[in-house]
């Protein structure tokens, strides 16, 4: 009778897993809730390019969408959440050239973001600088690219005469470098001046941030003078 309460008794460990019970596996903490999104915002003000007077109610298109104008002394505002790539804008307004730029995005906000816009009036002429320096006196439907002057330019002027084979006079040198210094102001707002400006009766050796100026001789040509929109060399 012992020997058969003995084996219903391992039976009955063995059935319900009589070997000694194992740790038992704490409860996991529930996540911890999604931070909310962070908020940037980034503000600034619109101002002549030139005098550097506010614009008022300039008007700002950013690609995402948003559109907003700004106030009578030019600040303008953009406020969003998360995390966001820099910020391609047009900026327009009433007498001034429209412009496209891109805005810095930082994460911890940013204040003080001046954007500057070129009154289209004297001396500054739209359709003289897209045929100057985007070449559309010769390709009016295809223009060039712009590339953008980070730098003072400097000028270097090949004194050569191609009509006579001699060189040209010191007066007619003088009356260059006079229109350099004169076009510059104009034709990048006021940013920028002319640098330094050399001549020689000899072939330029090209250097960054130089434009070379070459006198060409076309007697059939209708015009008084040619410009050729050449590349920049990079330091």
């Amino acid at each position: 009778m012992r020997s058969l309460a003995a084996i219903a008794a391992l039976s009955l460990l063995c059935a319900c897993g009589g070997s000694p019970a194992g740790p038992t596996r704490q409860p996991q903490p529930p996540p911890p809730p999604p931070s909310s999104p962070q908020t940037w915002t980034i503000g600034g003000q619109i101002v002549d390019t030139l005098s550097t007077q506010p614009i008022s109610g300039a008007s700002l298109a950013f690609a995402g969408g948003t559109s907003i104008t700004a106030t009578s002394s030019g600040d303008w505002h953009l406020q969003g959440t998360g995390t966001s790539a820099n910020q391609a804008v047009t900026i327009s307004a009433s007498g001034y050239v429209t412009r496209e730029t891109t805005v810095r995005w930082d994460a911890a906000g940013r204040a003080g973001v001046r954007l500057d816009l070129i009154a289209e009036r004297t001396p500054f002429s739209l359709p003289f600088y897209r045929q100057l320096v985007r070449n559309a006196f010769e390709e009016p439907e295809s223009m060039r690219s712009l590339r953008r002057w980070i730098r003072t330019p400097n000028f270097y002027i090949d004194t050569r005469n191609p009509k006579d084979g001699g060189v040209l006079l010191p007066s007619e040198v003088a009356d260059i470098e006079s229109a350099i210094r004169e076009a510059v102001p104009q034709m990048t707002g006021g940013q920028f001046s002319a640098g330094a400006i050399e001549s020689a009766a000899a072939a330029f050796t090209p250097r960054p941030d130089y434009i070379e100026v070459v006198i060409v001789d076309e007697p059939e040509g209708t015009f008084c003078a040619d410009a050729f929109v050449v590349r920049r060399v990079r330091s």
